[in-house]
């Protein structure tokens, strides 16, 4: 109920149900795309277009796939450039944003980032600032933008699931 609750609160369109996960953090990358296996979300295959995009702008070691495993030292640059790609794929619906705070993350500057995207693209955009007191600030910037926040995963994914049956939902009527 809660997370149908922050879905419905959230203002979320929904616009399908395959999402990207961008991450700097692989383990919370494999949770969020274990539980969206659970709740029967697909993660969005990227395009070639997308896959060459990110090559532009993650490292070499990135992921190569979708989760997006920007690495552990992203800064805002890195998650801007791979969430405008994501955002710009025609196979991604909608795109989950994970930041595990680091020695060398700026949360702050990363939510800033997420914030100037958010407004180029009307396809869903949840965030999961992982941690409390490192990462309130920034919790509190995009929750101010009207983006979703959430502490772990799990919940972030719970959202995304009832936005998109709501999505497939309103295509059955």
């Amino acid at each position: 109920l809660f997370a149908a609750a922050q879905a419905l609160s959230a203002n979320v369109r929904p616009r399908g149900d395959r999402l990207a996960v961008i991450t700097n953090g692989g383990g919370p990358g494999v949770i969020a795309a274990d539980r969206a296996g659970d709740l029967g979300i697909p993660l969005a295959e990227l395009s070639g277009a997308t896959i060459e995009a990110l090559k532009k702008v993650l490292p070499s070691n990135w992921s190569q796939g979708n989760p997006v495993d920007v690495i552990g030292d992203a800064g805002a640059e890195r998650y801007r450039g791979a969430l405008t790609a994501c955002l710009a794929d025609p196979g991604v619906d909608g795109v989950l944003v994970i930041l595990a705070p680091q020695a060398m993350t700026a949360p702050l500057d990363v939510a800033r980032a997420v914030i100037e995207c958010a407004k180029k693209s009307d396809k869903p955009l949840l965030t999961c600032w992982m941690g409390e007191e490192q990462v309130a600030k920034a919790r509190r910037l995009l929750a101010a933008h009207g983006i979703p926040t959430l502490p772990t995963p799990d919940p972030a994914i719970e959202v995304f699931a009832h936005v998109s049956a709501f999505h497939r939902n309103q295509k059955l009527l």
